[in-house]
């Protein structure tokens, strides 16, 4: 119901019916992957909106999440002379320079689910979508209700240039930290994609400050944080030994 609610609210934002009534116009809603399940409700709105509207939804995107063919995708739409373009970026900042170019052709734009960073907002007309920060803080606040007494854990998320992945964890990072804007040191997964899901032994002790420690990975990116020193009152506890896998929009 609610990308139902999204896709309808995006040809809104781009459409009128009495403007309908003179011209066949299309707007275009991407995807950041057409095999991904989370997407096809947005798909179905999209569809309803326009047979509603009398305007053409054509929905397009990536096979697969593939950040550089779904700017591919956009580039191309631009140059079709599409009305109006609804997209999730893959890659956030990628899709801001490809925006400024929609916008400087005189396209209309939006951004559904994962919006452009903060400083590219101009290039697009709104941004439709949850607020992916406070979704990383409330889970946060699960996590410290099932482990008080501290721990380590696994994040794992879809594409690391995706902004609404990167707000959770964010919101995530800073709640369990006890600090804001908090960073993972350390340096990226150079080993095989396979290997960034499988099961790894994460132990520690909850911390004097009783903030928490975090192992993030991001795909195939593994970001561990930094833990604090084991607390001298209490040998390290295994909380964690898999990340499982499960695509989100």
């Amino acid at each position: 119901m609610r990308h139902l609610m999204l896709a309808a609210a995006a040809l809104g934002l781009l459409a009128s019916p009495a403007a309908a009534q003179t011209k066949q116009y299309t707007f275009a809603l991407v995807p950041k992957a057409m095999n991904n399940p989370f997407f096809d409700l947005a798909r179905d709105g999209c569809m309803k909106a326009a047979a509603d509207l009398k305007v053409k939804c054509l929905y397009i995107g990536p096979g697969e999440h593939t950040e550089t063919e779904q700017v591919q995708i956009v580039q191309d739409l631009i140059s079709q002379g599409v009305d109006g373009i609804a997209v999730s970026p893959s890659n956030a900042a990628a899709m801001a320079r490809t925006l400024k170019a929609a916008k400087d052709a005189g396209i209309a734009t939006i951004t559904w689910d994962s919006d452009v960073p903060p400083q590219d907002k101009a290039v697009r007309l709104a941004y439709i979508g949850t607020k992916n920060y406070d979704i990383g803080v409330n889970l946060a606040k699960l996590v410290q209700a099932r482990k008080p007494s501290g721990g380590t854990i696994c994040l794992q998320s879809g594409g690391a240039s995706a902004a609404n992945h990167n707000e959770r964890l964010q919101g995530i990072r800073d709640t369990l930290g006890g600090a804001s804007g908090t960073t993972p040191p350390g340096k990226r997964w150079a080993g095989p994609k396979s290997r960034a899901v499988r099961s790894s032994p994460m132990t520690t002790a909850p911390s004097p400050s009783s903030r928490w420690p975090i192992s993030s990975t991001n795909t195939a990116i593994s970001m561990p944080i930094s833990r604090p020193a084991p607390s001298p009152n209490g040998p390290t506890t295994p909380i964690a030994r898999r990340c499982s896998r499960r695509r989100r929009g």
